[in-house]
């Protein structure tokens, strides 16, 4: 899987494709105060702009071109600054969305990184549905825990695949719940929030009310052999000016291999990885 390295070094953004290097200021593609509005006006033009600004070389512009289709694409941008940038809409010349040819997938830096797991023949699927009783915004987390079962059942998996639904979506049924001798797959489904800039997902407590539960004490709920973390929740990888406002950078940064999120208010669709 390819690199493309974004990193920050006082005003110069330094650009690295695999062994292609290019610099160019930092204020070519920050965001500020019209950023948003020009998405919203035009997500296109937006997006080309982009486009030129972090790719100025023909260098880096014929190494993206000579990828086949559907190579993954790593992006590793670790300064919040960097990182809050909406590199998904990076399109080409052409008007052609990147990720619509070359997924894109973001990751942390290789120093952070830990080894692949190999996947064992017996995988578990711990799905956490929950909807407190005083949260005031209904989701329909029903509706998610049978798509998911309905996948689960018609598809032809190649490993053993057990789903079991935690209940109640407490954080201590959670750490009962999850096996440490099966790989395992946590899909949380529910509401998502920032706090002051820490992020949060909403379990429910004993009582069946809200209870925050930071990337911190989520992961120490967890036992190592969790291979995914799957939260189809508000904001659970919106990215932040600190490194607890991310979900999913956290859970990542903590050790667990891969983590998926929403970047925005999620509808509880089916998930679409």
């Amino acid at each position: 899987m390819l690199e493309l390295s974004l990193q920050r070094h006082g005003d110069t953004l330094e650009v690295t494709l695999s062994d292609v290097h290019a610099a160019l200021p930092f204020a070519a593609v920050a965001l500020n105060a019209t950023t948003w509005e020009r998405i919203f006006a035009d997500a296109v033009t937006y997006g080309r702009a982009l486009y030129d600004a972090v790719f100025p070389t023909d260098e880096l512009r014929q190494r993206l071109s000579a990828l086949p289709a559907q190579e993954r694409l790593l992006l590793v941008a670790d300064d919040p600054p960097v990182a809050a940038i909406p590199w998904e809409y990076l399109r080409d010349p052409a008007g052609k969305l990147l990720a619509g040819r070359l997924p894109l997938l973001r990751g942390i830096p290789p120093a952070q990184r830990r080894a692949a797991p190999s996947l064992p023949p017996s995988v578990e699927i711990i799905a956490v549905p929950s909807l407190p009783v005083d949260e005031p915004h209904q989701l329909a987390v029903e509706r998610e825990w049978t798509n998911l079962v309905q996948a689960v059942t018609t598809m032809r998996a190649p490993r053993q695949l057990v789903v079991t639904r935690v209940r109640p979506p407490t954080r201590t049924t959670l750490a009962e719940s999850v096996s440490d001798e099966m790989a395992s797959i946590v899909h949380f489904m529910g509401h998502g929030a920032v706090v002051k800039q820490n992020a949060f997902l909403v379990f429910e407590d004993a009582r069946a009310r809200r209870h925050l539960v930071d990337a911190a004490d989520f992961k120490e709920t967890l036992p190592e052999n969790v291979l995914l973390v799957v939260m189809t929740s508000c904001l659970s990888a919106v990215v932040a000016s600190t490194p607890f406002g991310n979900l999913a950078q956290a859970l990542v940064q903590r050790g667990i291999p891969y983590a998926l999120g929403c970047s925005s208010s999620c509808r509880m669709l089916p998930p679409w990885w």
